[in-house]
Formats: structure tokens, sequence, C-alpha cells
């Protein structure tokens, strides 16, 4: 049996808006979350959760068991070959990537639960790393959603070694085109006439019920999660689709959460939408600048340089979009938001009703009932831990609000 002990470290709200609700370890990449890929790849073992006490509500109480004690941090992006070499070294190992540890595998962790009972540092685990051996991997440290976005489609081709390929054969009326082995096509997923699926730049996963409607076209690499509706999209290669999503028109190199929808025309590129998100009919957002310069991204207050000429928008859960709105390159929108019009611009905080010229504050219990009436559509729930932290959230991004229109939100 191994323990696996999840943390997040100092960085995690440089992925804002989309860990505001969620650990970084439950962010999609490929098929799979970065926990859940742990959990295939690391087998039996007992999954311990540590955060910081203000993000309690992400944490758990799962008692070790006994066995190795295998650190990760919550941002890691570890491949199933990384992982294997440093289970089958003896004694102490480690995975770093840049100088941040991803990965510290202890044979023998006295203390351990002491040190858990405490904030994660990663000082502490820099010590407890002395001495480790050095194992060589391609790991990676997501610090910034963009570069979610940009492994995509790598984390696709990789995840899909995890699905058996099948050989029955696809309905009449519907097109493969490239081969048939890279098509991961659960026996209980529904192909319509008049689809077709391109294997040609890499795999297609389309999980147990799935539908996919005519005249969809669906480019690997591409993921398309249990339940998921594609109704006369365009998927282009990089699309990683979650559970319940309902997705039409232009879509290319973006990842779209749980229970999201873009179910009308329009386009969606280069970006990242958490859970509960509606984009209404003819919502585009722009991926290029017209001088092809740069774009630059609000991170965390404060402007990065994502050192990309392609980029997308990042939409945290429950925001919405009225029919026609425009979102600028690299914009940024916050939970709770209801937006309208446009162009939208850098950084909308967390619970905006309006546009960016005009936004004003989302009632707090407006914005709740909303989403609860959403969540009983898909006969889901929103849990009470959702609502206080989103209360939190609606405090701590008042001053934003405030300051929308002002020189911060160029």
């Amino acid at each position: 049996m191994h323990n696996i002990i999840l943390y997040e470290d100092h960085l995690y709200p440089e992925l804002y808006p989309l860990t505001y609700l969620r650990p970084v370890w439950d962010l999609k990449c490929g098929a799979f979350s970065l926990k859940q890929r742990l959990e295939k790849g690391v087998k039996p073992a007992i999954v311990h959760q540590w955060t910081s006490r203000g993000r309690s509500a992400f944490s758990n109480k799962t008692e070790l068991g006994k066995g190795a004690v295998i650190l990760v941090n919550g941002r890691a992006y570890i491949s199933q070959k990384d992982l294997s070499a440093l289970l089958k070294t003896k004694g102490k190992a480690a995975i770093t990537v840049g100088g941040f540890i991803a990965a510290l595998k202890l044979d023998d962790a006295p203390g351990i639960g002491k040190i858990l009972s405490s904030e994660p540092d990663e000082s502490i685990l820099l010590k407890l790393a002395e001495g480790a051996k050095e194992i060589s991997s391609s790991a990676k440290m997501f610090r910034y959603l963009w570069e979610l976005v940009d492994h995509n489609s790598q984390a696709i081709a990789h995840d899909a070694g995890y699905f058996k390929s099948s050989s029955f054969p696809l309905p009449k009326g519907s097109y493969l085109l490239g081969k048939r082995s890279d098509l991961k096509l659960s026996a209980k997923a529904v192909i319509e006439p008049g689809s077709v699926i391109d294997t040609r730049q890499g795999p297609v996963i389309i999980e147990a019920g799935a539908v996919i409607r005519p005249f969809s076209r669906i480019e690997g690499p591409c993921y398309i999660g249990p339940e998921a509706l594609i109704d006369g999209a365009k998927l282009r290669p990089g699309v990683s689709a979650g559970r319940g999503c309902k997705l039409a028109g232009e879509i290319e190199e973006s990842v779209i959460m749980d229970f999201s929808n873009k179910h009308h025309d329009g386009f969606l590129g280069h970006s990242y939408l958490g859970s509960w998100v509606n984009l209404g009919a003819q919502t585009c957002n722009s991926d290029l600048k017209n001088n092809y310069g740069s774009v630059t991204v609000w991170a965390n207050g404060k402007y990065v340089d994502s050192g990309r000429i392609k980029l997308g928008c990042f939409i945290g859960d429950h925001s919405k979009t009225a029919i026609g709105t425009m979102i600028n390159t690299g914009a940024v929108v916050g939970i709770g938001c209801n937006i309208f019009g446009g162009p939208v611009k850098k950084y909308l905080p967390s619970f905006s009703w309006g546009c960016s010229e005009g936004a004003h504050d989302h009632k707090l219990e407006k914005a709740l009932t909303t989403c609860r009436m959403v969540m009983e559509r898909r006969k889901q729930e929103i849990s009470e831990a959702d609502i206080e932290q989103m209360k939190k959230i609606f405090d701590a991004t008042a001053r934003d609000r405030e300051n929308i229109s002002g020189g911060k939100n160029r």
C-alpha cells in the first residue's frame, strides 16, 4: 500500500480563478485531473490531501497506512513512466522541476503526521528530500493556467494509453480519418450519421454516454467526457470536454471542466473554462492580437506576460455570458459573473454583473440562487462548503469590483 500526500504550495493563487472552488490537483489536463492521473498510476493507495488552513475545505483526514509515503505537489504533471521510475527506486527518491519538488518518495516517514498538522511549507519538504536520489523525468510544474492549455494535447496522447481500443464498426454514415486504434470509443457512446472523427494528428477518446450529433468534426488529440453532447461542433486538436458538457460551434486547444456549456455557434480557442459556465449564442473570444504581440494576463493581482501570441480566456465556475458577448485576448473572468456586451477586457473580478465598462456587484444571494437552479437541472446540488467558499471570495474580491473601471483594468 502506498500513501500519497497531495499538497498545495504557496503558488496555487497564480491559478485563480480556477482554484477558487477546487484544489489545484483537481484541475483537468488531458483526460484526467492531476489527482485522477496519479491515482491511476499508483495502486493501491491511500490519498491524503494537505492544504493551508484557509483552504481546509479541500483537505481530508485520511489516516495514513503502512508503506511508502509519496508527497506530490498538486501542480505537478507526472507521466506514468516517471511515476513507475520513482516507485521502483529503492530508498528515498525525488522528482524535481525548476527547484521545486514535484514528488518525493519516503520509504520511512516518522513524524509525518506532525508535519501534516502544520501549513504546507516547501522548506520542510526540501529538508525531507535531503539525500534523496534524483529521478530523471519529463515532469512539469504548472504555474499558470495557459501552461495546462499548452500541455493538453500531449496529455491527451499520454492518457489514451489508459483506454482500450475497440474494434466494433462505426455506425453507417459516420466517417473515420486515420487509424482505428487511435479512436478510444466506449461501446456506450453514440455517434450519429454525418459525424467525422479524425485521428491523423492524435487520439480521440469518447467516453460512455457521450453523444456525437451531425455534423460534428472531431480532430485529435481530443477527449470527450462521459455524457457529453457534441452537437454539430468543430473540435480542433487539443480539446478536453468534461462530464456532461454541451458543445457546438468552433473550439480549439481548450479545456472545459464538467457541466459547462457552449451549445451555440461562436468561437472558443486556447482557453480554460471552469464548471457550470454557460456561453451564450455567438459568444466569441479572441486568441490572437491584431499585432501578433505577446499576450498579458491578470494573475493573482498583477499582469503577467505569457510569452505567447496565441492565448484565449480563462473563466471561473458559475459564470455566464449573454448572446453576442465578445471576450478580449487573454481575458480573465472570475467566478459567479453575469456578463454581456463587451468587449470583455483583461480582468473581470468574481461576482461582476455587466461588462467591463459598466459592471457592478452581482448580488451574492441572487448568484447562489442561479447556481442552485442550474445545478438542479443536471440533478446536482451545490455543497455547503462551496457556498461558504463563494461567500469568502465575494468579500475578498470586493475591492477589485470597485476598481473595475479604473486604470487597473486596461
